[in-house]
Parts: C-alpha cells; sequence; structure tokens
C-alpha cells in the first residue's frame, strides 16, 4: 500500500524533530553530569526531601526519551493505535513538562538559594562539604555564592533543557495530529454492490413480459 505523500512529509518531519529531541536530550545530560559537586551538596541539603531538582530531572529525562522512541516507532509501522498512543504520550509529555517548568522557575529559584544559604551557616557538615567542593576554586567571592552561582547555572540549564524539550514536542504533537486526522480522512465505505435477479430488474423497469429465458 502506497502512502499518501502528506503522511510521508509529516512523518519525516516529526522524525527530524525526534532525533533533533533525542541529540538534545544526550547533550543536556552530559552537561548535568558535570555538575557532580553540586549534586553531592544538594544530597546532602534536601537528604531527607524528595522535592528538588535531581527527582524532576530523573522523571523527565525517561519520559522525554521514551516518547520521543514510540512516536518514532509508531511512524515506522504506521499503525493508527500506536500512533494515538504517541499522540497521548505527548499530551502527558506537555502537561509534565509544564508543571516541572513551572516548579522550576517559580519554586525552586527561589527555595534553593535559601536552603542552601541556611543550611550552610547553621549545619557544619553542610559547610564542610561546600567548602571542600568549592573552596578549591580561585575566585575572590565566598564560598557560599560559589554554590549559590553553580546552583543558578543547574536552574537554567533545567529551564532551557525542558522548555526546549516541550517545544520540539509541541511541534511533534502538532505533525501527529495532522496524520491522525489524514488517516481518518481516507477511511471510506466500501459501497457493496447489489445483488439484483433478472425478475426483480426487469419488474423495476416494469418490463416483465419483455423477459426471455434462453433454455
Amino acid at each position: 500500500m502506497k502512502c499518501p505523500s502528506k503522511y510521508k512529509i509529516n512523518k519525516t518531519i516529526i522524525i527530524a524533530f525526534i532525533l533533533l529531541n533525542i541529540i538534545q536530550t544526550i547533550g543536556f545530560f552530559g552537561k548535568f553530569l558535570t555538575y557532580f559537586y553540586f549534586w553531592v551538596v544538594e544530597d546532602q541539603i534536601f537528604k531527607d526531601n524528595y522535592y528538588r531538582i535531581t527527582n524532576i530531572l530523573k522523571m523527565f529525562f525517561p519520559l522525554n526519551l521514551i516518547t520521543s522512541i514510540f512516536t518514532c516507532y509508531s511512524m515506522n509501522i504506521r499503525s493508527a493505535v500506536a500512533i494515538t498512543i504517541s499522540y497521548y504520550l505527548q499530551l502527558i509529555h506537555l502537561f509534565t513538562g509544564t508543571t516541572f517548568l513551572f516548579l522550576t522557575v517559580f519554586s525552586f529559584e527561589k527555595y534553593y538559594k535559601i536552603s542552601i544559604t541556611n543550611s550552610t551557616h547553621t549545619d557544619p557538615q553542610t559547610y564542610g562539604l561546600v567548602k571542600e567542593r568549592y573552596g578549591l576554586r580561585r575566585t575572590t567571592s565566598p564560598i557560599i555564592d560559589e554554590c549559590v552561582k553553580e546552583m543558578e547555572s543547574v536552574i537554567n540549564d533545567t529551564k532551557l533543557f525542558i522548555g526546549i524539550s516541550l517545544l520540539i514536542t509541541l511541534f511533534i504533537y502538532m505533525f501527529t495530529n495532522i496524520i491522525l486526522l489524514v488517516k481518518k480522512s481516507k477511511k471510506t465505505t466500501i459501497k457493496v454492490p447489489k445483488t439484483v435477479t433478472c425478475m426483480n430488474a426487469a419488474m423495476s423497469n416494469e418490463k416483465l413480459g419483455h423477459v426471455k429465458i434462453i433454455v
């Protein structure tokens, strides 16, 4: 069965966006690994608290990759059911990503700065860890400020990663929706020819007397 040209065009665009999303996800994963010192400090400060950036990233990275890979798979097998599932996966991705982005912008940005400053001043173990991690840097600014600066870099990269992922997924969602509409429009009703007997045909034309049966 030949694919419609619209399907091919949309499929190509979607796969291009998927590859872009996978590449930027791997790139940001490598970038976040460079913040190893900060993750150790974060683990110390928020050891009894699950409300932290690492948990958001642990949830968003797999969701981002699973959505992209399954969408690519559904486009290749050309299954309407699989494409519909990927469509709803994209909706979940958009909703979850938007929630995480709002939390990062309006909550973590202030919450982390206050928590790092307070914990460093009140907890000797946290202060020792911050000093160990950031004390060797050649800078004139206080050690705590160095930690806060890295925290701001982490939050900015988190916002950028989630924002780019949401934008790409939004484009994929739009083109997937177009494909579903094209598939629905292609579903035409098959007309079954009506079987008419010789007598019925003649009666319908009121010419029964002119029908000759040849033996």
